[in-house]
């Protein structure tokens, strides 16, 4: 949600254009479980795609997140970290997805990205290094922080086209997701200076982000009101499962735990996973704060019906 910032692969492809459909796969010295291709390029809006993927062939991926989890980019080492990571210890095909950034672009500009990365998977499923890996029967779409409300956002918009799409995702796992609304709740207020996220910057990133005109009330900041609840019938008709993860240290935590009753209230089938300590992002800064996330996620898809991870 930061200012737009030029790709960096828009000179990359524009020094050879031949070089915009997906690399030859780079496997890394430092972690050689796990295989990257850089980047997938989208023209039409200027985004990337990284993708990583576990190399150890005994282990076959079963499924793939697919990740919206930046603030900044998918080159961010933060990010890249992040991905690498989850790919190796939840044996799965991460999709790191680049999105158009406020206030150039402000919302939906992001969720539409969204929308195209998965239409991307869809319509890629040929692609060998693919085909050799995913299983996209398996399809969650992931987030964090401001990937989080991304992640829920473009659910909601898939969930309303019942196309292949819609059907191929299995669900949404929300890390501590971006949302707001004009009323604090009492972890906003008991937080609201927090070093991680103070309250008042949080509120402007959301000026910034929304469409002119409209208040933290709007259907993209605040999923309570009708408009949102409406859309969950969707998700809870596709039988999608979801997943929302976040900690008493986050001045947002308040905002997630009434999203899960939401979805409980309306029959989604959803996993609130709620910790002590912590603070908004510490899963992206503390590498042993990820690998717990990893185990939860890792044993929510397990416990699906269908068993989406064996």
């Amino acid at each position: 949600m930061k200012a737009q910032r030029k790709p960096y692969s828009k000179k990359f492809n524009e020094e050879n254009p031949k070089r915009t459909s997906l690399k030859e796969a780079c496997i890394s010295k430092w972690a050689p479980r796990v295989m990257q291709k850089m980047p997938e390029y989208s023209p039409q809006y200027e985004v990337e795609a990284p993708k990583y993927t576990p190399q150890d062939k005994e282990e076959e991926p079963h499924y793939t997140p697919q990740l919206e989890d930046k603030e900044l980019n998918a080159a961010s080492t933060i990010f890249h970290d992040f991905c690498f990571n989850m790919a190796k210890n939840l044996v799965a095909v991460v999709v790191s997805v680049e999105y158009r950034l406020a206030p150039e672009h402000r919302l939906p500009a992001a969720y539409e990205d969204a929308v195209e990365a998965l239409h991307w998977i869809k319509t890629n499923q040929s692609d060998d290094w693919l085909k050799n890996h995913v299983d996209y029967s398996n399809v969650f779409l992931m987030g964090s922080s401001a990937g989080g409300n991304i992640a829920y956002n473009a659910g909601l918009r898939v969930a309303m086209v019942e196309d292949e799409l819609s059907k191929m995702i299995k669900g949404l796992i929300l890390v501590q997701p971006f949302f707001s609304g004009t009323h604090r709740t009492r972890s906003e207020i008991k937080l609201a200076n927090d070093s991680h996220l103070l309250l008042c910057n949080n509120d402007m990133l959301w000026e910034l982000s929304l469409p002119v005109g409209v208040d933290r009330d709007h259907g993209y900041c605040n999923p309570m009101i009708i408009d949102n609840v409406v859309r969950l019938k969707k998700i809870r008709e596709f039988e999608w499962w979801v997943l929302v993860t976040d900690c008493d240290g986050d001045p947002l935590v308040d905002r997630s735990i009434g999203l899960v009753r939401l979805m409980e209230e309306n029959g989604v089938n959803v996993v609130g996973h709620f910790t002590k300590g912590g603070y908004h992002g510490v899963q992206d800064r503390e590498p042993l704060k990820a690998n717990e996330l990893f185990v939860v996620i890792k044993k929510f898809i397990s416990s699906l019906p269908d068993h989406a991870m064996e």
